[in-house]
């Protein structure tokens, strides 16, 4: 769970910091916030013209004004980022990079220079926060993400700084946006780029996917439908176990150790006798995954099925892109497994003793990338230890090869029958906040308490370990020092 700060705490802190940046008392530059009016901009832009945005005062309090729902709602999905390179485009007071740092993301503030920006730089310095602040770009650098919040309706020359986003942006990197286009007579400042908008995006080949968001080079979801297959080769096996009261777990561990063909042999005929139709979905950053899960993939016995492969570091949006894609493009398919492009599951039993175990939607286990190790896994929306942490592999006998109907996991190895994605209505994936707050669970946590009012049960097979990768450290690390 993520806990920021409220939204009233975040006006608060906005009118605090004015105050010591103006020099002027709280009181009184609180009255002028409450008593200040949007049309007042209107002698601004007559006395500054497009120096407004360096050198007017009260702009600022129109800044401090744009600290509401509509933002909040805006930057949600923005919140649970971490570890990006961030570039803020336009990024005026600085609230929503300020934000962004405490998640560990690299933020790069840029503005024009003048009093605005000496705002946004005396906040971060007042905190303490190491955020990056620039008055020129430099077009070597490159970003994962640039956000730009009613940025563009400001500038005189859309097509050059729409060419300049792109070119700092990394491939399949995202644009974030939201506009403000409209309402002339009270901001004679704004230019209107409404019709131009999406046609400027496209010619630097940014792709607006969906609202507030545009893609460098297409969001590139890739359909390949393909036959059954039983690859054999070297795979990540997870831990096998012939003993396993489990008799699903014991039959295949025995054969997997002494007689690989039969188990295939057995896979095989099972996929022939089922109408089992698997979308395969993995929502990437980058369009590339772990080096791991290729391999395991490959020796992965599968049913029918197709890849759906969708990029975009807000993963709630590929989320709901590849459910809304895979129910558009009709077919026959009886399951979606999203598989994070940093999992890698036990070949090559893994999807099939999923799909054996017949449940509208289960998970796979797998732990946290932290130390000391622990499994991603809650009952009755808390933790449970089902493992001692430094040795994790060797499951307590109460949780060991169960399946067990848990409320809440990771949703990065997580089987689901089409049928819920049919019965609840989208999203199906969203970050959720408590109203008026930036408190946030994750988007899984949403799926899972949505489907589960719409009456579906939602278990994990701890049969099925899987890794979860940092670069090429796999978590939970096998042995662990005391």
């Amino acid at each position: 769970m993520l806990n920021i700060v409220s939204l009233e705490r975040m006006s608060e802190d906005f009118l605090e910091d004015l105050a010591e940046f103006l020099g002027k008392p709280l009181a009184d530059v609180k009255t002028e916030a409450n008593t200040f009016d949007t049309p007042a901009l209107i002698a601004e832009w007559k006395k500054y013209g497009l120096d407004i945005y360096t050198k007017s005062e009260r702009y600022l309090y129109d800044l401090w004004r744009n600290i509401n729902e509509a933002t909040l709602t805006w930057i949600q999905p923005l919140l649970l980022l971490h570890e990006k390179k961030i570039l803020d485009f336009g990024g005026g007071a600085a609230t929503i990079s300020l934000l962004l740092c405490k998640n560990g993301n690299e933020v790069t503030y840029y503005d024009l220079p003048g009093i605005i920006f000496d705002f946004a730089e005396f906040r971060a310095k007042k905190r303490g926060i190491n955020l990056k602040f620039v008055k020129k770009l430099d077009m070597a650098e490159e970003f994962d993400l640039v956000i730009a919040n009613e940025v563009f309706e400001h500038v005189t020359d859309l097509d050059l700084e729409i060419s300049r986003v792109a070119q700092v942006l990394t491939d399949y990197g995202t644009l974030y946006f939201k506009n403000g286009f409209g309402s002339f007579d009270i901001y004679p400042m704004h230019f209107d780029y409404a019709n131009i908008w999406k046609p400027t995006l496209l010619k630097y080949n940014l792709n607006p996917t969906q609202a507030h968001i545009a893609i460098k080079n297409g969001y590139q979801t890739k359909i390949r439908a393909l036959k059954a297959t039983s690859n054999c080769g070297t795979g990540w096996h997870g831990i096998l176990n012939p003993k396993s009261e489990d008799p699903l777990v014991a039959t295949e561990s025995k054969l997997l150790r002494e007689d690989y063909d039969l188990l295939l042999e057995c896979y095989v005929d099972l996929i022939k006798e089922t109408k089992w139709s698997v979308i395969l979905a993995t929502p990437t950053h980058d369009s590339t995954v772990s080096w791991g899960q290729i391999p395991a993939l490959t020796n992965m016995v599968k049913p029918p099925h197709a890849f759906f492969n969708t990029v975009s570091p807000l993963v709630c949006y590929s989320r709901n892109q590849i459910v809304e894609d895979s129910l558009i493009s009709g077919g026959d398919w009886t399951h979606l497994w999203f598989l994070d492009s940093d999992v890698i599951p036990p070949a090559p039993y893994g999807l099939m003793r999923l799909l054996q175990r017949d449940k509208d939607l289960i998970t796979g286990l797998y732990a946290k990338k932290t130390i000391p190790n622990q499994w991603l896994i809650w009952i009755n929306q808390q933790p449970v230890q089902i493992s001692d942490p430094s040795t994790p592999f060797d499951i307590y006998p109460k949780y060991r090869d169960k399946v067990i109907e848990v409320t809440g996991a990771g949703a990065g190895c997580l089987l689901v029958k089409r049928e819920v994605f049919e019965k609840v209505s989208p999203p199906w994936f969203k970050v959720d906040y408590r109203e008026g707050s930036t408190d946030a669970w994750g988007e899984d946590v949403y799926f899972f308490n949505k489907a589960r009012a719409a009456g579906f049960k939602f278990y994990m097979d701890t049969s099925v370990m899987c890794l979860h990768m940092l670069n090429k450290i796999s978590f939970p690390v096998a042995a662990q020092a005391s």
